[in-house]
């Protein structure tokens, strides 16, 4: 038993072990590839969408199986850890972060900027309004940059749209200021 106890015990470690390795891999990965967009580019523009939402899982109905293989597969490309690697080093290097609303990115044709009355579930579309046959992914990406270009010509729609973030107290200084703001009780 105790044999057991040190094997399993080191193939525990081993495994722990190739799973740091691989996370800390896949971090230096993000982190070559923000600092080569922040350097290229003047600007990089997101979509401005919760991934907490992503994280939600729809309730399993009563005749069909709970599917583990969407969670698992976005807990391993680590999104979140990707969009904070480019943050930071477009930050970092002085660039400018642009944050766009998600709405219809994907629905609206980067042409003619007519919204398709139905959702676009294939990935070549031709456009209702002019025809115009384009990739879903492309499209959408050619939707942001003018959406981001729209916000640099315009300050008050860059400011609108990229809120400045509310700076948060650390709990300790929370503690200490209603500790010195409460009256000492002497008797």
């Amino acid at each position: 038993l105790e044999a057991w106890h040190h094997r399993d015990r080191h193939l525990h470690q081993y495994e722990a072990g190739c799973r740091g390795g691989a996370l800390r891999h896949r971090r230096e990965v993000y982190r070559k590839f923000a600092a080569y967009l922040a350097k290229t580019y003047g600007h990089v523009v997101f979509e401005r969408w919760d991934l907490r939402k992503m994280a939600e899982r729809a309730p399993v109905e009563d005749d069909t199986a709970d599917s583990r293989a969407p969670n698992r597969q976005r807990q391993e490309m680590g999104v979140s850890e990707l969009r904070l690697a480019v943050i930071n080093a477009v930050e970092r290097d002085g660039g400018v972060m642009l944050r766009t609303p998600a709405a219809y990115t994907t629905m609206q044709c980067a042409e003619c900027a007519h919204v398709q009355s139905e959702r676009v579930d294939t990935l070549l579309h031709t456009c209702e309004s002019c025809g115009a046959t384009w990739d879903q992914d492309s499209n959408a990406a050619k939707n942001l940059l003018a959406s981001g270009q729209a916000q640099l010509k315009d300050p008050a729609l860059l400011a609108a749209a990229n809120p400045a973030p509310k700076l948060k107290k650390a709990r300790w200084s929370k503690k200490h200021a209603v500790a010195d703001a409460a009256p000492d009780a002497t008797i």
